[in-house]
């Protein structure tokens, strides 16, 4: 096709205007057709746009376009994307073998006539049959994400993770089945679908002191330790020797009447930790010097009936009034 371009200045044209994809034809005429003009002639140049025809050879696949027009000097652009059964479209070659230059959005026009460009293709690989397996297949809760790492193999070839396919995990943190999805990339197509195991932990289950020994009418505490989340029952073996209240794993404990139980103190179920018991002893003694019934005793005696809480009082001079 031929346009026109149009300008005007107050001198003669002393070089040709460039214009992108345009060829020059003719330098100047006026409006009559003269090839001599004057300064005030508008002057007038004619040229012609340059078009290539590139046709795109999908070397027995399909494709569309089949032919695109381009502009002389320009770049290809986008480009279509080639089909072929069985097989994955790689790129556009300048030869059919595929030795030539590799066509790209960004390669200039290899010729400034009409021309071919051939599909490039590769055997499309599935590794949905390929050896796949995981280096460890069982975990133990901690709450951080498992992540084992995998192998496939396929004729004898092992593939790259990100270069073969992409792996994704699921419900990898908590107790239960957890699963890896292989999935190929490129000409590497098809799933894989690999199971490992998470299972409890045996969380740590303590309680300090180990054993208590109470005097009637006083108050002890005992410290539970738990590694786990959940909270905690506990049951006497005997009732009515002490009560107990639980405030964030701090057990408080009065004493009520002389005797002997033991608190078995069972964490609750969790998804993720074994349920655990440990046992507290407990053994409350007689208060035979309770205020209102005081006794007088000797040092030694005292300490010897003494029970954790206890205060003694040491007298230097024992009252005259005292008999026992």
């Amino acid at each position: 096709s031929t346009d026109e371009y149009t300008w005007q200045d107050t001198n003669l044209i002393r070089s040709v205007p460039s214009i992108d994809y345009y060829e020059f034809v003719t330098r100047a005429t006026d409006a009559a057709g003269n090839s001599s003009v004057s300064e005030s002639t508008v002057q007038y140049v004619d040229i012609t746009e340059i078009h290539v025809d590139v046709i795109f050879d999908a070397q027995g696949g399909k494709v569309s376009p089949l032919t695109q027009t381009y502009m002389d000097g320009s770049t290809y652009g986008e480009l279509p994307t080639a089909y072929y059964t069985d097989k994955s479209f790689i790129s556009w070659n300048a030869n059919p073998s595929g030795d030539g230059e590799t066509i790209t959005t960004e390669t200039q026009l290899i010729s400034s006539y009409s021309h071919r460009l051939y599909a490039q293709y590769t055997d499309i690989i599935d590794i949905s049959g390929a050896d796949a397996s995981l280096d460890n297949k069982t975990y133990i809760y901690d709450g951080n994400a498992k992540t084992p790492t995998e192998t496939v193999i396929i004729n004898e070839q092992t593939l790259v993770r990100d270069t073969h396919y992409t792996v994704a995990y699921s419900n990898n943190i908590n107790v239960g089945t957890a699963t890896v999805t292989i999935t190929g990339i490129g000409n590497y197509v098809g799933t894989i679908e690999l199971d490992f195991t998470i299972i409890p932990k045996t969380a740590t289950l303590s309680v300090t002191p180990s054993t208590l020994e109470i005097r009637e009418g006083k108050v002890a505490t005992a410290t539970i330790t738990y590694e786990g989340d959940g909270t905690f029952s506990i049951e006497p073996t005997v009732e009515g020797i002490v009560t107990y209240t639980l405030n964030d794993k701090i057990l408080t404990i009065p004493a009520i009447a002389e005797g002997s139980t033991i608190l078995n103190i069972v964490s609750s179920e969790e998804t993720n930790y074994v349920t655990e018991s440990i046992e507290l002893p407990i053994t409350v003694v007689k208060n035979n010097y309770a205020i209102g019934n005081v006794g007088y005793v000797t040092l030694e005696e005292a300490l010897n009936e003494a029970v954790d809480g206890d205060t003694i009082k040491v007298l230097q001079n024992v009252p005259e009034d005292i008999s026992n």
